[in-house]
């Protein structure tokens, strides 16, 4: 399924799961740290999982890294990307040499953000949008909630046909782990 605001909205109050999508430990500030994966509806409960071979729909997942910032290159023919847990963490979107790039940026340690980055090889990283994902209302430390972003450009890749869907979780552990199983408390 292509995840977009419609798509997710008949998930709040199920679960959501992140099916081995998490990275090992990174050890560049700045790293590409993406996987493949396909958005699928289990029982009426979400899930993000690694994309099997001819799979379609097929987006990507950036993944989030405590103290550093991730970023996805778009392959061919992917019109989608996701990113999470937020709870402060910044999220850009842009383009980078001629692909949507999209960066999870953790702002734990005061991580350098993409203004910084001119002096390693980002000049060309057109940023489109630039935000920070807060804490989802309602909870409160890091271990209460966080939120999950989704991005599609299927209608162009352009700034003005970009689409945002946030979906909000509570959690046990900020980070997650392969198999985290949250539920949805709120859709934006």
């Amino acid at each position: 399924m292509r995840p977009s605001y419609g798509t997710l909205s008949g998930f709040k109050g199920n679960t959501f799961t992140l099916d081995n999508v998490m990275p090992a430990n990174l050890s560049d500030e700045l790293q590409e740290n993406k996987k493949n994966v396909v958005v699928t509806s289990d029982g009426g409960n979400l899930k993000v999982s690694p994309a099997g071979k001819g799979a379609s729909d097929v987006g990507m997942w950036v993944n989030y890294a405590p103290t550093k910032a991730t970023f996805g290159l778009a392959e061919g023919g992917q019109t989608w990307a996701a990113s999470g847990p937020f709870s402060g963490c910044q999220i850009v979107i842009g383009n980078k040499g001629g692909r949507v790039c999209v960066t999870h940026i953790s702002l734990e340690s005061g991580s350098d953000g993409p203004e910084a980055w001119r002096g390693r090889g980002w000049n060309d990283f057109d940023i489109w949008a630039s935000w920070k994902v807060s804490m989802p209302e309602g909870f409160s430390g890091i271990n209460g909630g966080a939120s999950h972003v989704f991005i599609d450009w299927s209608a162009g890749q352009t700034p003005s046909a970009i689409k945002i869907a946030r979906i909000d979780v509570s959690c046990t552990a900020m980070g997650g782990s392969n198999g985290e199983i949250f539920k949805i408390t709120d859709m934006a």
